[in-house]
């Protein structure tokens, strides 16, 4: 890996894989195809915490990784590193400011990797996809289904993000893995024609054949 030392205020904010990437690369933003945008909220998280040092931990982790994916080098199409969303305030003011980074980068022609943070940041990035794109489908691979309506008190908990895709985007929606969710979530994959393989039967072989 190559050794670079940065010299400008832009160029020492923490990005994703610096070792590897040429100092153009990194910084142009304009001209990467990548942007990773970090997302540090942690407002609604239930049990634990941390998910706020969840960007700063993958970016500084990221320099321990190699380019080559096996046939080719993605990085080569610029990779750029945002400065970390403002997630002070309500989750209904962070979630524009979400909403509004992917936006940018969507208007720029560009592929926003979102860096969380708890759950709930999905929500922005969804509701800047409908903008731009319309209808589209969602793959999530979770322990838990966040198909709550509500949850201590909020529609825009961690555990109701899901919801808010399917009900409130009117996003289609699979699941893979889930083995927690309650009757009101059981309830909202039937409303919302959730589709679902949960970890119980994907523990028993039951993936579906044409998923092999």
């Amino acid at each position: 890996m190559s050794d670079k030392h940065p010299s400008s205020s832009l160029e020492t904010r923490p990005s994703f894989l610096p070792s590897e990437l040429e100092h153009e690369e990194a910084n142009a933003e304009s001209a990467a195809f990548f942007h990773v945008i970090p997302a540090p909220l942690e407002a609604t998280v239930s049990y634990g915490g941390g998910t706020g040092k969840g960007p700063a931990a993958i970016i500084a982790a990221a320099d321990q990784l190699e380019p080559w994916d096996g046939q080719s080098i993605p990085a080569r199409l610029g990779v750029y590193t945002h400065p970390a969303v403002d997630c002070r305030g309500e989750s209904v003011q962070v979630l524009s400011r979400i909403r509004s980074a992917v936006a940018s980068v969507l208007e720029l022609g560009g592929f926003p990797v979102l860096l969380g943070g708890e759950h709930t940041v999905t929500y922005g990035a969804l509701a800047a996809l409908k903008s731009r794109f319309g209808r589209f489908g969602v793959i999530q691979f979770d322990a838990h289904a966040d198909l709550r309506d509500t949850y201590e008190d909020s529609p825009f908990s961690h555990a109701c993000v899901m919801r808010r895709a399917v009900a409130d985007l009117d996003l289609p929606l699979v699941q893979f893995g889930v083995r927690a969710f309650c009757q009101e979530e059981a309830e909202a994959r039937q409303r919302y024609h959730v589709h679902f393989h949960d970890a119980a039967a994907l523990a028993q072989g039951a993936l579906p054949e044409w998923l092999r």
